[in-house]
């Protein structure tokens, strides 16, 4: 006699039955969920560094180079990436657009804003003019600093 479990049907998986015939759904789902994670990998390796120096003065010497200042600013904490700092500098066309001076940064601020600051030359630094009267001595020009900035 024959044996019946050689004409069994081998029992499929039920998960691979959900897939069948829906390639094209499964290839939007992925695609989909790839985008938004590679949005929200983009948003947080932006975000300023928990320890941004918001009260240190950053000098960048005139001519400096996208490297010398991607250390500085990684050395600073001004930057949590380096490599997207650069990709960020390069895809904006800012690269060669770096203005040297002194940068006060008043809050933490994303990888897309320092970019955008230090190729406008945005400085931080508001400049104030000041008027000594003739022949003030040091102890009234203290006390005009004294009473007009504190």
């Amino acid at each position: 006699m024959f044996d019946i479990k050689f004409f069994r049907k081998k029992k499929r998986n039920p998960w691979l039955e959900l897939f069948e015939g829906n390639s094209k759904q499964i290839a939007k789902a992925i695609a989909i969920f790839a985008f938004i994670a590679m949005l929200v990998f983009v948003f947080l390796i932006s975000l300023a560094p928990k320890n941004f120096p918001t009260t240190q003065i950053i000098n960048i010497s005139e001519g400096a180079t996208l490297e010398d200042v991607t250390d500085l600013f990684e050395e600073r904490r001004v930057i949590s990436s380096p490599f997207f700092f650069k990709i960020v500098m390069k895809v904006t066309f800012n690269e060669k657009d770096i203005k040297g001076g002194d940068y006060f940064f008043e809050e933490p601020l994303s990888v897309f804003s320092v970019s955008r600051k230090i190729s406008r030359g945005d400085f931080g630094l508001d400049p104030i003019k000041i008027t000594i009267p003739e022949g003030s001595t040091l102890v009234d020009i203290a006390d005009y600093f004294a009473s007009s900035f504190l």
